[in-house]
């Protein structure tokens, strides 16, 4: 089978089938979870930073302040992971962000380094493709930055829109530019006026919106033009970094003491305060997360008097109740705050990441389902988390972590990935050009099984009657060469050679099982971007 680069139709013959699309997206259903893989520290770099892009197929990040180093990571390599690419660069930074597509093969870092004529600092954006260890484009953002922290980089679900925001010390404003994917021109530039640094920044995942958080306001405004659309005042409101957007920018959460404040577009597309979610009594919202399709809101809350307790709450957005609620209380002198969330797009999939606690009686990673007071699984980290991310469906959880508290000086730490629930169909193996595969599915002992594969995702599940749902674009879906019948551990492997020619790399597939006899679906769908 060969692909074209860009992915198109033509490369499949089309298959007509009777469909009917399906009246609601199936929730994943997060019984269990594993860890994957793990890259640990050899002493010399902390886990800082870590995304997911590409439906969970990839994992990015950058560690190192003088020899540094970019990395590309396969979710279906085995542990521990060796990397697809690692761009190496011997250059002291500060300050380093990453942010991924979750829905694309884009990947982009942002740091501090030292300005050629010495004294302050500057910003530095660097856009990544999948393809290639080198990056497709750098931008320098015309700010000094004296002596602050206040910098940093998102980017929308599809990849289409980076958006960088720099504090200017100078003016009081925030400096925030925005790019298209291909271009280091910025398409929209300006200085939004925060009233000081920015403590939070958000990215709705469809690109639409932007909001930005200080110590005295709120600013929310449209990405491509930069109009500002609402300025909310926060005096009396301490910001404790509590910021969440919903997908498409419609829904603001933010969190102070004792209480979660929520704002809503208008048809106007100015915003309106709605009903405040209080808050227990001495308890402050620290961060929050935000399902894409905005019916889930998730506290992470810790104790103005006890640094020990963490509590965790999920909140219904429709109903503003809580649905949710879980408490942990750790020992000994160290802060067990809630350094994370992680919420899967339709709100049903949860991941919070922890400091834990001095006398590690914490775990620091906890998964929770929608709804549920505890949690279905829990693990133990090297040290504290710094920074998660969830894949849009939920099933997949990648963590920065470091060696050791986030109390304590130290380094070392890791990178580790994990599946939110066992896949009944996954690709093992990297699909590096001209490499092989294998296309492992989950099945009845004596079940024969067999590969569906498209250039493109359906906008929608569809479901099939007495089949299953259709992840995959139905109109070019194809049947992979080669069968495989599943054995008596219940899984059955068909070996898949991934092209080698050159141009094909970033090229994606998008695969489903097929179980027959009878004829069913498998629940899972994989990713496979050819990687260099």
């Amino acid at each position: 089978m060969s692909l074209s680069q860009s992915g198109g139709r033509s490369l499949f013959r089309v298959v007509q089938a009777a469909l009917f699309v399906g009246l609601c997206t199936p929730a994943v259903e997060a019984q269990s979870a594993e860890l994957v893989w793990s890259r640990d520290s050899d002493g010399s770099w902390i886990g800082e930073n870590v995304a997911l892009g590409d439906h969970g197929s990839q994992v990015f990040t950058r560690y190192g302040g003088f020899v540094g180093s970019t990395l590309l990571l396969s979710s279906q390599d085995t542990s521990p992971p060796a990397p697809v690419w690692d761009d190496q660069v011997n250059e002291w930074t500060s300050y380093r962000r990453v942010a991924s597509s979750s829905d694309g093969a884009l990947h982009v870092t942002m740091h501090q380094e030292d300005q050629a004529s010495g004294g302050d600092r500057q910003a530095v954006l660097r856009c990544y493709l999948s393809d290639s260890p080198a990056y497709e484009w750098s931008q320098v953002l015309p700010i000094s930055i004296p002596n602050h922290p206040y910098s940093d980089v998102r980017v929308s679900a599809d990849g289409e829109r980076l958006v960088a925001a720099v504090y200017d010390s100078s003016n009081g404003k925030t400096y925030v530019a925005v790019y298209a994917s291909g271009s280091p021109v910025p398409i929209a530039s300006d200085w939004i006026s925060t009233l000081g640094a920015f403590r939070t920044f958000e990215l709705s995942a469809d690109g639409s919106t932007a909001v930005l958080a200080s110590q005295l306001r709120i600013a929310v405004f449209d990405v491509d033009t930069l109009e500002v659309r609402a300025l909310n005042s926060l005096s009396g409101d301490p910001n404790r970094g509590a910021l969440g957007i919903g997908g498409d920018g419609s829904l603001i959460a933010y969190g102070s003491d004792e209480i979660v404040r929520l704002y809503e577009r208008q048809t106007d597309d100015s915003y309106t305060r709605l009903d405040d979610v209080p808050l227990p009594q001495g308890l402050f919202c620290g961060i929050l997360g935000v399902s894409r399709d905005g019916s889930t809101l998730v506290f992470g809350l810790n104790d103005l008097s006890n640094p020990l307790l963490s509590r965790i709450q999920t909140v219904d957005y429709p109903s503003r109740n809580v649905i949710g609620d879980y408490s942990v209380v750790g020992a000994g002198s160290f802060q067990n705050h809630v350094a994370d969330i992680g919420v899967s797009s339709d709100g049903e999939v949860i991941a919070v990441g922890l400091f834990g606690d001095e006398a590690e009686t914490v775990p620091e990673l906890l998964f929770f389902q929608r709804g549920d007071d505890e949690p279905f699984y829990t693990h133990d980290l090297p040290g504290s988390v710094n920074q998660l991310d969830m894949s849009p469906s939920g099933d997949r959880v990648a963590v920065a972590c470091k060696g050791t508290h986030a109390n304590q000086f130290g380094g070392g730490g890791a990178i580790r990935l994990f599946n939110t629930h066992r896949r009944d169909f996954e690709i093992e193996g990297v699909p590096l050009a001209g490499s092989s595969v294998e296309l492992v599915q989950a099945a009845r002992p004596g079940t024969v099984v067999r590969t569906i594969a498209s250039p493109l995702l359906g906008d929608q599940p569809v479901w099939i009657g007495g089949a299953g749902w259709l992840h995959l674009d139905r109109a070019s879906v194809v049947l992979l060469p080669g069968t495989a019948v599943t054995g008596a551990d219940g899984r059955a492997s068909i070996q898949y050679d991934v092209p080698g020619s050159a141009n094909l790399i970033g090229t994606t597939l998008y695969l489903q099982g097929l179980r027959l006899g009878p004829r069913e679906l498998s629940r899972d769908w994989e990713t496979l971007t050819i990687l260099p």
